[in-house]
Protein backbone atom coordinates (compact mmCIF):
# COMPACT_ATOMS: atom_id res chain seq x y z
CA UNK A 1 0.00 0.00 0.00
CA UNK A 2 1.39 3.65 -0.81
CA UNK A 3 1.02 6.99 0.89
CA UNK A 4 2.90 10.04 -0.54
CA UNK A 5 6.27 8.50 -1.84
CA UNK A 6 6.41 5.59 0.63
CA UNK A 7 5.12 1.68 0.40
CA UNK A 8 3.85 0.31 3.83
CA UNK A 9 3.78 -3.33 4.42
CA UNK A 10 1.86 -5.04 7.41
CA UNK A 11 3.88 -8.37 8.08
CA UNK A 12 1.09 -10.56 10.31
CA UNK A 13 3.84 -12.74 11.92
CA UNK A 14 4.26 -12.08 15.37
CA UNK A 15 8.12 -11.01 16.12
CA UNK A 16 9.84 -8.87 18.99
CA UNK A 17 10.80 -5.68 18.08
CA UNK A 18 14.84 -6.21 17.04
CA UNK A 19 13.45 -9.28 14.57
CA UNK A 20 11.03 -7.20 13.26
CA UNK A 21 13.48 -4.49 12.42
CA UNK A 22 15.89 -6.91 10.95
CA UNK A 23 12.90 -8.17 8.89
CA UNK A 24 12.38 -5.30 7.66
CA UNK A 25 15.80 -3.74 6.60
CA UNK A 26 16.12 -7.36 4.77
CA UNK A 27 13.10 -6.14 2.91
CA UNK A 28 15.18 -3.10 1.81
CA UNK A 29 13.11 -0.80 4.65
CA UNK A 30 12.34 0.18 8.23
CA UNK A 31 9.70 0.00 10.59
CA UNK A 32 7.21 2.54 9.75
CA UNK A 33 8.15 6.00 10.66
CA UNK A 34 4.92 8.20 11.33
CA UNK A 35 6.11 12.30 10.18
CA UNK A 36 3.05 14.14 10.12
CA UNK A 37 -0.75 13.90 11.02
CA UNK A 38 -1.93 13.17 7.23
CA UNK A 39 0.17 9.90 7.63
CA UNK A 40 -0.84 9.06 11.41
CA UNK A 41 -4.48 9.46 9.47
CA UNK A 42 -3.67 6.68 6.78
CA UNK A 43 -2.23 4.83 8.66
CA UNK A 44 -5.36 4.25 10.93
CA UNK A 45 -7.60 4.12 8.06
CA UNK A 46 -5.37 1.46 6.63
CA UNK A 47 -4.35 -0.84 8.79
CA UNK A 48 -6.74 -2.77 11.85
CA UNK A 49 -4.13 -4.20 13.67
CA UNK A 50 -2.02 -2.93 16.37
CA UNK A 51 1.48 -3.01 15.13
CA UNK A 52 5.41 -2.39 16.11
CA UNK A 53 6.45 0.89 14.43
CA UNK A 54 10.21 1.99 14.15
CA UNK A 55 10.18 4.14 17.33
CA UNK A 56 12.52 3.21 20.31
CA UNK A 57 14.47 4.49 23.18
CA UNK A 58 16.80 1.87 23.34
CA UNK A 59 19.85 3.69 22.75
CA UNK A 60 19.15 6.67 25.67
CA UNK A 61 16.08 6.44 28.17
CA UNK A 62 13.70 8.59 27.67
CA UNK A 63 15.02 10.23 24.25
CA UNK A 64 12.85 8.50 21.47
CA UNK A 65 14.41 8.12 17.86
CA UNK A 66 12.92 6.66 14.70
CA UNK A 67 15.09 3.18 13.81
CA UNK A 68 16.52 4.97 10.41
CA UNK A 69 17.74 7.33 13.26
CA UNK A 70 16.19 10.69 12.66
CA UNK A 71 14.75 12.38 15.28
CA UNK A 72 11.00 12.66 16.16
CA UNK A 73 9.15 15.44 15.40
CA UNK A 74 5.60 14.73 15.50
CA UNK A 75 3.91 12.86 18.33
CA UNK A 76 1.03 10.92 18.31
CA UNK A 77 1.31 9.42 22.19
CA UNK A 78 -1.79 7.83 24.14
CA UNK A 79 -3.07 9.20 26.97
CA UNK A 80 -0.07 8.58 29.55
CA UNK A 81 2.40 7.69 27.36
CA UNK A 82 5.54 7.60 26.58
CA UNK A 83 6.37 5.84 29.88
CA UNK A 84 9.76 5.91 30.84
CA UNK A 85 12.19 3.81 32.89
CA UNK A 86 12.37 0.44 33.26
CA UNK A 87 12.61 -2.21 30.85
CA UNK A 88 9.37 -0.76 28.28
CA UNK A 89 11.59 1.17 25.15
CA UNK A 90 9.98 -0.13 21.93
CA UNK A 91 7.13 1.63 20.53
CA UNK A 92 3.58 -0.01 18.99
CA UNK A 93 0.91 1.49 17.26
CA UNK A 94 -2.15 0.58 18.91
CA UNK A 95 -4.95 0.34 16.74
CA UNK A 96 -7.97 0.26 18.71
CA UNK A 97 -6.76 3.31 20.26
CA UNK A 98 -5.21 4.86 16.77
CA UNK A 99 -2.35 5.91 19.23
CA UNK A 100 1.25 4.99 20.47
CA UNK A 101 2.34 2.83 23.47
CA UNK A 102 5.34 2.17 24.80
CA UNK A 103 5.97 -1.39 25.63
CA UNK A 104 8.49 -4.17 26.24
CA UNK A 105 10.77 -4.96 23.22
CA UNK A 106 10.33 -8.76 23.57
CA UNK A 107 6.77 -8.50 22.93
CA UNK A 108 5.55 -9.98 20.30
CA UNK A 109 3.52 -8.48 17.06
CA UNK A 110 3.18 -7.99 13.87
CA UNK A 111 4.64 -4.62 12.67
CA UNK A 112 4.81 -2.73 9.53
CA UNK A 113 7.64 -1.90 7.28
Amino acid sequence: VCFMTSRYELQTSSDNWRKAMDNCETRGGYLVRIQSVAEQNFINATFTTTAWIGLSDTATEGTYVWQDGSALAYTNWATGEPRNGGRDDCVRWNAGLNAWQVVRCNNRMPYIC
